[in-house]
């Protein structure tokens, strides 16, 4: 009889095994044999595990509403990857889905239709292994967490995507997340081209989330950890600060190169495969220490989480219908565009769009992951070293959006288009995020938003303040355009 011994410890595909009743008989005759190869398996074993360990995590946390594109850019992110995304526990759980009857479902529905399928299970997770240029060695592992929609009900999962070992085996804040760990994080924000209507709406929600996810972490514990937990988000805040000071576009060698190889048709199956291994290994950024006292370019994160964010516009290969079906502007195009820049640039949030029909879209936004989380320590191996992100900003062609963190400013975006005002959006945006983070604190319904800014209105002596969110509405709702127009916006 043959039994499997199993260990915690061990690589999935290493087992050891017993056979009772016959060591006794070849024991003498064996023994130098059976030794070497129980020390090969040993060696075996240990090499797996250390290989294991070493490979750097890289976790990412993917927001978005239901049907906004979250599992197109997971399968995305994982195209390249050996062993593609893989779910732990996924078939166990497919096993306990159900057919869905409803025809028509809203908002609501999709959540719950969708946490019963394969991936949307309010709070899901999985990773996918990336390998080196050469395919031969894995770099890094991303892990990633996905919450499946904003609704009140699932947001309490979401600190359980950040709890550290220790707070894992604990029985107590069970609940409460690692702020080590949210700081170890990269936020993905998914904005559904379907749906543009809805992005500063859903932005809006979404930044109000990891604002308390981080709140929530500082507050946890006692007086005294509560007062290093302070300053453990003062050193969060100056790494992002730090980001983006650090920033340096591509040397024009690479430019080049990628120019001459982006000529390769989209329609070519290997089209992605172009761009999918130019990460170089850089020096560490430049250090606070560096740049004390000198001031940020106005706008530039002017609203310091402590946290990396990425927005995502997802379906972009939908803009040609907006433009057919709904009388989508180029005007309407622009605006939305120097919105969202004015917004990220508020949070040192990077902003990238992506499209299945450009598979590299996805490549290049796993490089740019890639390059905000592998450490930043430059004497350790090329497989945990910074890597530079070797793709030039672009924002010319507005289905091929790249605004990485640190590139944007006031100046860029208003250079996109005469006419609009970063500032008055800003403002206007502060007190959209005001209204809303008032609105969570009383735990109203977001049908009392109206409510609440009239409120505010009146407490700030009766002055109303624009509103980006409703001039959003008015502009990028209007199909015929006649509003934009009007708005000083053609």
């Amino acid at each position: 009889m043959t039994t499997a011994v199993s260990s915690p410890g061990y690589p999935p595909n290493v087992s050891l095994v017993q056979t009772p009743g016959k060591a006794a008989k070849s024991r003498s005759g064996s023994a130098l044999t059976s030794a070497s190869t129980n020390e090969d398996l040993w060696s075996q074993i240990l090499t797996s595990v250390e290989t294991a360990r070493s490979t750097p995590i890289c976790p990412v946390v993917i927001l978005g509403e239901p049907q906004s594109g979250k599992s197109t850019l997971i399968r995305g992110l994982a195209e390249r990857c050996p062993s593609g995304y893989i779910e732990p526990n996924a078939e166990a759980l497919e096993g306990e889905a159900g057919p869905s009857t409803h025809n028509s479902p809203t908002l609501e529905d999709k959540t719950r239709i969708n946490s019963r399928g394969k991936r949307d299970l309010g709070l899901a997770y999985g990773y996918c292994d990336v390998p080196d240029d050469e395919g031969e060695d894995i770099v890094a592992r991303l892990s990633l967490f996905t919450l499946s929609s904003s609704d009140e009900s699932l947001l309490p999962l979401l600190p359980f995507a950040f709890r550290s070992k220790e707070s894992a085996s604990s029985s107590l804040d069970r609940q409460r997340s690692s702020l080590d760990a949210i700081g170890n994080s990269l936020f993905v924000i998914t904005l559904d081209w379907e749906r543009p209507q809805a992005f500063l709406e859903e932005l809006r929600t979404w930044i109000s989330v990891i604002r308390e996810v981080v709140n929530d972490a500082v507050r946890q514990g006692d007086d005294r950890m509560r007062r290093s937990q302070e300053g453990f988000l003062q050193e969060m805040k100056e790494a992002v600060e730090a980001q983006i000071r650090s920033y340096t576009g591509p040397s024009s060698s690479t430019l080049h190169t990628l120019a001459t190889q982006s000529t390769t048709s989209e329609d070519d199956k290997n089209a992605d495969t172009s761009t999918a291994a130019v990460i170089v290994p850089v020096t560490a950024p430049v250090g606070l220490g560096d740049v004390r006292g000198v001031s940020l370019d106005e706008g530039v994160l002017d609203d310091n989480l402590g946290v990396g964010m990425v927005v995502v516009l997802t379906k972009s290969d939908t803009l040609g219908k907006l433009e057919r079906d709904r009388d989508f502007r180029e005007e309407q195009f622009d605006y939305a565009q120097q919105v969202l820049r004015t917004i990220c640039l508020k949070y040192g949030a990077a902003l990238f769009s992506t499209a299945q029909s450009r598979p590299a879209s996805f490549t290049v936004l796993r490089q740019y992951l890639l390059h905000r989380l592998l450490p930043l320590n430059a004497s350790q191996s090329a497989s945990t070293s910074r890597y530079s992100f070797a793709h030039a900003p672009s924002t010319i062609e507005r289905d091929v959006l790249l605004v990485p963190s640190g590139w944007d400013s006031w100046g860029k975006i208003v250079a996109l288009r005469d006419g609009f005002s970063p500032r008055s959006t800003a403002q206007g945006w502060e007190k959209d995020c005001e209204v809303e983070e008032r609105r969570r604190m009383e735990k109203l319904p977001k049908t009392k938003l109206g409510e609440m800014e009239k409120a505010i209105n009146a407490e700030e002596g009766g002055g109303e303040r624009g509103s980006a969110c409703r001039l959003w509405e008015d502009v990028i709702s209007d199909w015929n355009g006649q509003r934009v127009r009007s708005k000083g916006f053609a």
